[in-house]
């Protein structure tokens, strides 16, 4: 059995790979629909729980029902997340039993598998004592949390706090005022009420929070001052919080804006993101690339670098500049990144040459500084595709013209062909994927068995990826290699 994709984009093949993209991939959109039901089981097995600690009298026999096939549930599911947590075959043939062992007690031992351990026990009838402890179940919902959409939330608050670094000084200022004006009108109204003989403050915890509520316009009501002095400094702190609340509230709404205003003008400073993708250009092709990634982008982060103005795209980083310069590169951190797209940008008054000067010199500066990124660039010349190849060493490289022209002459040569060749590079319907060999079978096969797996999975073997270089239907005998990548058609809907 080849190991888990655990990094894969779609559901790929092989019955653990599927459980694993419902389970545990963030890739899958509809995981989500899965964490949420879960969610939802857990809140009725800890209301059962309330119930059953809380109640003077047994629960109905209907919850103790609901209860025990609940721990069947969460009993399966933790079996089934134990079995994908690691390779353990895979491993044992790689590295040895004990690190195979150690794998697997590593995962066992990690924060939320032990809360879903903890929550178990008690439903064991020698340890009903204990049964206040499923409540920690409630704690998944940092699993839930954990999901690409909510640290995404997490990089926008994050980059908005990190705006408030240049109005610090300020706003330290203003908050060691707010703790002197709450610290002395506390102390002076507690020692004016307690030897007036007003039992409304009774400790010096009341005066502080008397303080609190007041400063912050809340206002209780549960304690207040009777002394006309008290009621004097209780009317001076709440005009006096209208000012120093709002000016602190001005600040934040202030550097927040300014940071907000500086993105979308694409004025952003180093950034420090891992394995996504950098867009250098922004064209009609372009704008087309994303609308067929839409998916792609709930997963992976994007960064558009361009000389025109902020096309406000949902979902990608925009930073204005000039993508042929190192130093633009390096601010989107170019050598951490995934692939980088090159696209013929093309300004007022430029002519096709001097867009894909543009382009070599952007391909050679990342060729130079980060070999081993991906690279695709598009071309308008065939000269200059020829420099990226051969001088270069670029990766891809899309030449629209060759396109074109091949495109058009199959379809002179087979008529009604052109449907076919658009939905197998369109985002719906029957489409291209790739497939590490190791993924598919641990050991070398030749073509015809990969053939006939993929017809009974209802896909098609098109051909392998070898050294970097494509090779189209290969035949039956050829050998492929366990460092082999399997290129086939499939229906989108079931990869």
């Amino acid at each position: 059995m080849a190991r888990i994709n655990r990094e894969s984009k779609t559901r790929t093949l092989g019955f653990k790979n599927s459980l694993h993209w419902w389970i545990d991939n963030e890739n899958n959109v509809f995981k989500y629909l899965i964490d949420f039901i879960i969610l939802f089981i857990v809140m009725v097995s800890v209301y059962i729980t309330v119930e059953e600690v809380s109640s003077k009298t047994p629960i109905s026999s209907t919850l103790l029902k609901i209860n025990s096939m609940l721990f069947y549930f969460f009993l399966a599911e933790y079996i089934v997340r134990f079995w994908l947590s690691t390779d353990f075959i895979d491993d044992v043939k790689e590295f040895g039993i004990f690190r195979a062992i150690f794998n697997k007690v590593k995962w066992i031992f990690s924060f939320f598998p032990i809360i879903d351990l903890l929550s178990l026990v008690p439903s064991i009838k020698a340890l009903r004592a204990l049964r206040t402890l499923r409540l920690i179940k409630l704690l998944r919902v940092l699993r839930l949390l954990r999901s690409i959409r909510f640290l995404k939330f997490i990089d926008i608050m994050y980059a908005n706090l990190m705006s408030i670094n240049k109005r610090l000084p300020e706003i330290l200022y203003i908050s060691l005022i707010i703790i002197l004006v709450i610290f002395y009108s506390a102390i002076f109204v507690y020692v004016i009420e307690k030897t007036n003989g007003s039992e409304g403050f009774k400790t010096l915890g009341d005066a502080f929070w008397w303080a609190v509520v007041t400063l912050t316009t809340v206002g209780y009501g549960d304690i207040y001052p009777v002394t006309g002095i008290g009621r004097f400094v209780t009317g001076i702190l709440m005009l006096t919080s209208i000012g120093i609340i709002g000016l602190l509230t001005a600040f934040l709404t202030t550097s927040i804006s300014e940071r907000m205003e500086k993105l979308k003008m694409g004025q952003i400073g180093n950034l420090d993101f891992k394995n996504h993708i950098i867009f250098c250009g922004w064209t009609y092709t372009s704008k087309i690339v994303l609308d067929e990634m839409k998916d792609f982008l709930k997963s992976t982060k994007i960064i558009l670098i361009s000389r025109k103005e902020n096309p406000e795209y949902h979902g990608i980083i925009y930073k204005r500049g000039d993508f042929t310069e190192l130093q633009t590169l390096e601010d989107c951190n170019f050598k951490a990144c995934s692939k980088i797209v090159v696209f013929s940008e093309k300004l007022p008054g430029e002519s096709d040459k001097m867009v894909d000067i543009r382009t070599i010199m952007t391909i050679f500066n990342i060729e130079s500084e980060a070999p081993k990124v991906h690279t695709i660039s598009e071309i308008l010349d065939s000269a200059s595709a020829r420099i990226i190849k051969d001088k270069l060493k670029g990766d891809e490289i899309i030449y629209k013209e060759r396109v074109d022209a091949n495109l058009i002459a199959t379809s002179i040569k087979n008529p009604y062909i052109t449907d076919i060749l658009y939905e197998l590079t369109d985002s719906f319907g029957q489409q291209i994927y790739t497939l590490k060999f190791s993924e598919f079978s641990d050991k070398a096969t030749n073509a015809e068995e990969i053939k006939l797996k993929m017809i009974k999975d209802n896909a098609i073997f098109l051909g392998f990826i070898r050294d970097r270089k494509s090779h189209l239907n290969p035949k039956n005998d050829f050998e492929l290699r366990v460092d082999d990548v399997i290129v086939y058609v499939r229906d989108q809907a079931v990869v």
